[in-house]
């Protein structure tokens, strides 16, 4: 199966421990927006047509001091600073949805 939208967040570390991305809440990060896309469109297909949106942890993405990063291809877009919060979800979903419409014509 293709993808046009590829979302990794880092989910490096001992989530018992807040040095890295795990530890700040990364793999919670990860289920909110991964619910959102398998819920609310049909596992991982955006509403319109054909678009689907993968969703993946990943190792260290090397910025963890920087609180939980993530970054969304094919745009090659980076995410820094965010956080186990529906804010930082949000951002995250709303990123992927926007960038959906870009895509498509």
């Amino acid at each position: 199966m293709s993808y046009h939208k590829h979302l990794f967040i880092c989910t490096n570390g001992d989530p018992t421990q807040g040095d890295k991305c795990a530890g700040k809440g990364s793999l919670a990060l990860h289920q909110l927006v991964k619910q959102h896309f398998a819920s609310d469109q049909s596992g991982g297909n955006l509403a319109k047509g054909e678009v689907r949106i993968r969703i993946n942890r990943s190792g260290c993405l090397g910025f963890c001091k920087q609180g939980i990063c993530a970054v969304l291809y094919p745009s090659g877009r980076w995410f820094f600073q965010l956080k186990n919060d529906e804010a930082s979800a949000r951002l995250l979903i709303e990123s992927c949805s926007r960038e959906y419409s870009e895509t498509i014509p």
